[in-house]
């Protein structure tokens, strides 16, 4: 009745339009169709996401590659030589403790001879304080103070790099002023070979045992190119003659026991100086 009524009024009637549906990839905000996500050929889900995150993770690019290694080749540059040092530290201990117990076994030879130290060699040149010349090198076993410290590798210093002679030594003994008496205590080196070593030093003929050098870290360069030698002998600096034979090895200082038997770590400035007296550190007085 209603759509007749209309009729006669001359008004037309039209179905009302349906409310306009958002379009594909578009959203509906109170009423109003909004652009949505795009989409990639279907509707995007949690699975879709996490998985183009994995793809993304799983590499990197080049330019990050370059700043990771740049850092890794700035610290292995700062840490490398804190590690060598660390390793030469823990050399350096391990001489020390070499060379003490080599002069503990020298002080308990010196006990049992009258309280006369080791000779650096005999009339022969056969035996020495390290051990017998043989052909084929030196028989550490047959040293003197074999008895007293029977590890022969005690007598090799960690951080040597000396050409080896057949000493299988880092360690040098004073043989000038300790091993031998041509450096008597008030007088001077007579080197007087027809009696060679003669009477070595003893424990009364020191007057500073404390500060009279008995062993140190030891090689010789001899200027035939070959580098340094080892060097069962360290001479006091007055009669090195341009061929020092102590070792400054360990960051440029030479391990050190003296006729008391403590050991110290000394650079050539000390070791050698020559005030207030020459050989200050080697002499018997």
């Amino acid at each position: 009745m209603a759509h007749s009524q209309l009729r006669g009024k001359g008004v037309s009637a039209q179905r009302m339009p349906a409310p306009a549906l958002p379009a594909p990839g578009a959203f509906a905000f109170y009423g109003v169709a909004r652009p949505g996500p795009p989409r990639f050929g279907g509707r995007i889900g949690r699975s879709d996401i996490l998985r183009r995150l994995r793809l993304r993770s799983k590499g990197f690019t080049l330019i990050e590659l370059l700043v990771v290694i740049a850092i890794i080749a700035i610290l292995a540059a700062l840490l490398f030589p804190v590690f060598a040092q660390a390793r030469e530290k823990a050399r350096q201990a391990t001489c020390l403790s070499n060379i003490r117990q080599i002069a503990l076994a020298a002080l308990m030879y010196a006990s049992d001879y009258d309280e006369v130290f080791v000779p650096y060699t005999d009339t022969t040149w056969t035996y020495y304080w390290a051990g017998k010349r043989t052909p084929e090198g030196l028989d550490r076993k047959a040293s003197p103070l074999y008895p007293y410290a029977k590890t022969p590798e005690l007598q090799r210093c960690p951080s040597t790099r000396a050409v080896s002679r057949g000493f299988g030594t880092g360690y040098g003994y004073n043989w000038i002023y300790v091993g031998s008496d041509i450096g008597p205590a008030g007088g001077t080196v007579t080197y007087d070979w027809s009696r060679f070593p003669g009477e070595p030093a003893s424990l009364v003929d020191l007057d500073h045992p404390a500060t009279t050098v008995m062993f140190a870290d030891s090689e010789v360069d001899w200027g035939m190119g070959d580098g340094p030698e080892e060097s069962i002998a360290v001479t006091a600096p007055s009669e090195q003659y341009g061929y020092n034979d102590i070792g400054y090895r360990h960051h440029r200082t030479a391990s050190v026991v003296f006729c008391d038997g403590h050991v110290r770590a000394m650079p050539p400035a000390v070791l050698e100086s020559t005030l207030p007296i020459e050989d200050e550190w080697f002499r018997r007085d």
